[in-house]
């Protein structure tokens, strides 16, 4: 029987006590490989050791967003599999290409470049003091998964249970991949932190010693009697609306509910929750952050799509994104106050959990509450692994494809 992996968080004052404590208390098994991730606002001249010290493992990693607390801003966070239950995989299959703004092309054929990294020796360019230049070549905009095969490291797996991965911002590529390839196995993607400004890097994805700006790194999980079981949530919001039926919509446009104006149904629901009237949606995104969210059988919601425009006029509501709820949908509105704050996922029963944050870009808040009154230097937060970030959660339950949560508050989860 496959012993089940171990998982821990960790923050501390200091990033230097940080270190000690992960250097004198985290001493995984060599035979482990390991999924771990630094928060970003750590020292930088500390990094290398970090790194050096996980990977005297099989490890893949990334920088992470901080998390919500003010007494302990800095963290790191770990999980331990025994090697012959997992597989490790880089992948370099392209996805979408930055929109281009201001100018008009003649539509071609051919998919417009990506910059892709040369991949470097993070230590050895940290310790010389190097400054992290990207050397770039030109990629294909958008992966096409019929055609894109699996990263080798995924090649002839069977039993694969879950894979969790650490993206950058443009995931298209490796996410369509793994729909096409793992149908039905739950998936949770992490797009790291931004470190334009940390490594000079717009991300930094970790493999051994080696740093990455674009594709992703990952893990596939395989040798377990029971996968992990997922679970998504979202902490802060609030339900301001009955349920509708999506009666005609157009990738990320909703045009008709319930055969009614949507635009006039978002502001109704506004007015009513507020208790002032509303009479346009110039509100959104200053405000508050109003969501349409996809309703399952028992009236939760399932994916959450941020709702960036719309007139009563013409009705039609456009949502954050490419795509939205398809026809025959069962959806509602919800509201998320500036003034709420990113907590914690709930803490469950289980021994073993990995869990994406989804958070705000700049967050002063302190949701974690400290044990002793927080005085101590370090704690730890046993039997979960949080990767905060400000950049979206990729996630999958595993019965459908892969999709973006950029919810602030939003989570999800693999848990044993």
């Amino acid at each position: 029987m496959a012993v089940k992996p171990k998982a821990t968080t960790i923050l501390a004052r200091t990033s230097s006590a940080l270190l000690s404590y992960v250097r004198s208390r985290v001493v995984p098994p060599q035979t482990s490989t390991l999924l771990y991730s630094i928060s970003s606002n750590n020292d930088t001249s500390l990094f290398p050791e970090f790194i050096a010290h996980f990977n005297k493992n099989v490890a893949i990693g990334t920088l992470s967003h901080k998390l919500p607390s003010i007494s302990h801003p800095y963290s790191c966070s770990l999980t331990t599999f025994e090697s012959g239950d997992c597989t490790t995989f880089r992948s370099e299959i392209p996805g979408r290409a930055p929109i281009s703004v201001g100018r008009w092309h003649l539509p071609t054929s051919s998919n417009p470049p990506r910059k892709q990294e040369r991949t470097d020796d993070l230590e050895k360019i940290l310790n010389s003091g190097g400054s992290f230049k990207d050397a770039w070549s030109d990629k294909t905009s958008k992966g096409d998964a019929q055609n894109a095969p699996l990263p080798l490291g995924l090649r002839n797996l069977s039993n694969v249970q879950s894979v969790v991965y650490l993206s950058e911002n443009a995931h298209e590529g490796i996410s369509a991949s793994l729909d096409l390839h793992f149908p039905g196995v739950p998936k949770l993607g992490i797009i790291g932190s931004s470190t334009p400004f940390v490594t000079g890097r717009p991300f930094t994805l970790l493999q051994g010693t080696r740093a990455y700006s674009d594709g992703a790194v990952g893990i596939a999980i395989c040798g377990y009697d029971h996968g992990p079981r997922y679970h998504l949530g979202y902490e802060g919001l609030q339900r301001i609306s009955d349920p509708y039926t999506v009666t005609s919509a157009t990738q990320n446009l909703v045009h008709t509910i319930n055969r009614q104006n949507p635009a006039r149904e978002l502001i109704s629901a506004i007015s009513k929750h507020s208790s002032k009237q509303v009479d346009d949606i110039s509100i959104l995104g200053k405000e508050a952050s109003f969501y349409l969210g996809v309703l399952d059988m028992e009236g939760k919601a399932t994916k959450l799509y941020l709702i960036t425009s719309g007139g009563p006029s013409r009705g039609t509501i456009s949502m954050d994104g490419e795509e939205g709820p398809s026809v025959g949908s069962s959806i509602a509105f919800f509201h998320r106050p500036t003034e709420a704050g990113v907590h914690l996922p709930p803490p469950s029963s289980s021994r073993t959990s990995i869990e994406g944050l989804s958070t705000f870009i700049e967050d002063e808040s302190d949701t974690i509450i400290t044990p002793h009154g927080g005085f101590d230097e370090v704690f730890e937060i046993s039997g979960r692994s949080i990767i905060p970030t400000e950049n979206g959660l990729i996630t999958s339950r595993g019965n459908e494809n892969v999709w973006k949560c950029g919810v602030p508050g939003g989570w999800s989860a693999l848990r044993w």
